[in-house]
């Protein structure tokens, strides 16, 4: 049977995700485990970096890593300066090829969590880009490692419901920032304009922002450009019967867009602020628009999950 985390060590852990406290103050390699299955790859590569790097970091822990961070796509690329010349995130790189030396010298010693990257959810990572490939992978690391498969834990019991009064006026205020936002970029869109067509615009003016920047110019989270995000979010309401509502538990709220079905979630901005901070990822906005008008639970929408784009309320209570 799997190992879980006692209800301390699993609040711990949220503390780090949601609160960014100190990722020092785990301790267990369990811990860093949950919070690599559980990390959005928007953020800070820091405390990923110190993870690897521990001694007694499993060697499932790493593989998850690897692969979670996209190595088929890095290793199409024949070296680190090939990667920057076509504008791929180095940061990235250097990651995986520290894991891939630890590997290799045999750091990774502790090999009690298993993860299998040709089978996650349904998805072989493995054979990602396999045929682009100018750079082999150990074979060691394209096998399941040893040890029974760790699976999501949730980190805190959570409800999804419905928004409260103060809550709506939160939400329309962001849209009304975003619509100032795209009427400055085009004065042709107002709020009756086609759902399709205001998600085009909304991706080109978010285009055009990411080419104005240089590749390593952070973005704070107070961007205007971020509030482009709740008008995204909205034409999910608009187009496809999506409903606004909150995730709330006993110290966190957070505001999102809810399937139909309420099987999905959307928060925003976490779309557009991953676009504008990972600028090597192929501009999003519109192509996950559409995908979203025909949903299902599977593993089509894999990017979507490890990037916090979309989650399934399943995993959120």
């Amino acid at each position: 049977m799997a190992p879980q985390l006692t209800k301390s060590e699993a609040y711990a852990v949220l503390q780090v995700l949601e609160f960014d406290a100190d990722y020092r103050q785990l301790t267990k390699p369990l811990q860093w485990h949950q919070m690599m299955l559980q990390w959005n790859w928007d953020g800070n590569l820091e405390p990923i970096w110190w993870i690897i790097q521990q001694p007694n970091c499993d060697f499932g822990t790493a593989l998850l890593i690897f692969w979670r961070a996209n190595a088929g796509y890095y290793y199409q690329y024949p070296n680190r300066e090939a990667l920057i010349a076509d504008r791929g995130n180095p940061a990235i790189y250097d990651l995986l090829k520290q894991i891939e030396l630890n590997y290799l010298n045999g750091f990774y010693q502790n090999q009690a969590f298993g993860y299998d990257p040709t089978n996650e959810d349904g998805d072989d990572f493995t054979q990602d880009y396999v045929e682009q490939r100018q750079q082999a992978i150990p074979e060691g690391m394209v096998r399941p490692s040893p040890g029974p498969i760790i699976k999501y834990q949730a980190l805190m019991q959570s409800t999804i419901r419905p928004l409260t009064s103060q809550e709506a006026k939160r939400v329309a205020k962001k849209l009304s920032q975003a619509w100032q936002i795209l009427t400055a970029f085009n004065p042709q869109f107002t709020p009756q304009s086609a759902s399709p067509v205001i998600v085009q615009a909304i991706a080109e003016c978010v285009e055009q922002f990411r080419q104005s920047l240089s590749i390593t110019q952070k973005i704070s989270h107070r961007q205007p450009i971020l509030a482009l995000g709740w008008l995204w979010a909205e034409q999910l309401c608009q187009a496809y019967a999506w409903t606004w509502a909150c995730r709330s538990s006993r110290i966190t709220r957070s505001i999102g867009v809810i399937s139909p079905d309420k099987d999905f979630m959307h928060f925003p901005p976490n779309l557009i602020s991953y676009l504008v901070k990972v600028r090597r990822e192929q501009n999003q906005i519109y192509p996950l628009f559409e995908r979203l008008a025909t949903i299902e639970a599977t593993s089509d929408f894999r990017d979507a999950y490890s990037s916090g784009w979309l989650s399934r309320t399943a995993s959120l209570e």
